[in-house]
């Protein structure tokens, strides 16, 4: 009965969500994605909130994980997991800056590709991550096992930082 409850809240919270962006304005840019030759191709349905640094998230597994994590410029975080509450927090400034710093390391790469995944690990878990690249929201995502050791240094160590935030019991 309580679960019930709370998926009707979280389908009217997000059809809330939903109805506030369309707040008669103009849609905002295509998100863009950089394909595999590193040229920038749009992305349709990942948008930025002004004043969000970056989005990730972790889905998949047998378990069927899901996890979302919207990180504000300010260092105030959101949390929801499939079937959860949403948490909140604030990130510490030191850590703040290391990920502002990890992001510009990462919209610097000239080779940058929007997935790494060889697509030949069934059950893999998958890092999604979204933020601004030269204005535009660019989404990367990366597979832990099928990406292979492809994933430049830069990336995975922005995922590193991101995840102590999001995976945190």
């Amino acid at each position: 009965m309580i679960a019930k409850k709370l998926t009707t809240l979280a389908a009217m919270a997000t059809l809330l969500a939903v109805l506030a962006a369309c707040d008669g304005q103009p849609a905002s840019p295509a998100t863009t994605a950089v394909s595999n030759t590193g040229t920038a191709t749009p992305q349709p349905n990942v948008t930025m909130t002004p004043g969000t640094l970056l989005t990730y998230n972790m889905s998949g597994g047998i378990a069927g994980f899901n996890t979302t994590l919207v990180l504000e410029e300010s260092g105030d975080y959101t949390v929801t997991e499939r079937g959860g509450q949403p948490t909140s927090g604030k990130v510490e400034d030191a850590l703040l800056d290391k990920i502002k710093l990890q992001i510009d390391a990462v919209s610097s790469l000239s080779d940058l590709k929007a997935e790494y995944d060889e697509g030949n690990v069934s059950d893999d878990i998958y890092r999604t991550v979204t933020f601004e690249r030269n204005g535009t929201p660019t989404t990367v995502m990366v597979a832990d096992v099928g990406s292979g050791d492809n994933v430049p240094a830069p990336l995975r160590e922005l995922i590193a930082s991101v995840r102590s935030v999001a995976e945190t019991p």
